[in-house]
């Protein structure tokens, strides 16, 4: 062994060695040179944490003494399907009621629809058709023989609907008010 040599095995490193995690593994040990490479490459990115070699205290990597200058990349930005977004309550489609005798296009029901029970009422009490292609307004009379069908059994459906709340209303009234004064006598 030579002098050099010898200088080299016996003279101890300056420069402390690091282990890093990220996303979840741990690498190293690595030097600072090594590990402003993995900066470089945009391996070694904000919120990574560091330890040095014999440590038990993690800190991240910003914030560990020596590495502090290291110039960290952000990761880019994740897909915007990475994200796991509820369910957004979208509009419901028209369904299809007929063809449009004028250019073939599809004839919806365009009532509003206030909810149940109101909106289900006011579009099969007061229904209004338009076609979606052409965007003119259509009469009952104009649409096929099937949706004229369908339309008459939801006006029969929501008749019989408002005839049992108005009689609902007049019984509990009935129960509410009329019998317990009569039992008052």
């Amino acid at each position: 062994m030579t002098d050099d040599s010898a200088a080299r095995v016996e003279a101890p490193s300056e420069e402390p060695r690091w282990h890093v995690a990220i996303g979840g593994e741990v690498y190293g040990p690595a030097d600072r040179e090594e590990l402003a490479k993995w900066a470089a490459e945009g391996r070694l990115v904000p919120g990574s944490q560091v330890v040095p070699v014999g440590g038990d205290r993690w800190t991240p990597v910003h914030l560990a003494p020596g590495l502090k200058d290291l110039v960290l990349t952000p990761p880019p930005p994740p897909s915007p399907t990475a994200y796991a977004y509820p369910a957004a309550r979208q509009p419901v489609a028209e369904r299809r009621l007929s063809d449009c005798p004028h250019c073939a296009g599809p004839v919806t029901n365009i009532a509003p629809s206030y909810g149940f029970p109101w909106g289900f009422f006011q579009r099969a009490l007061r229904p209004r058709f338009r076609c979606g292609q052409c965007g003119r307004a259509i009469a009952y009379d104009e649409l096929s023989a099937a949706a004229q069908g369908e339309v008459s059994r939801a006006l029969r459906r929501a008749t019989i609907g408002w005839f049992s709340l108005v009689i609902g209303l007049i019984l509990f009234i009935a129960l509410c008010v009329i019998v317990p004064l009569a039992s008052v006598r």
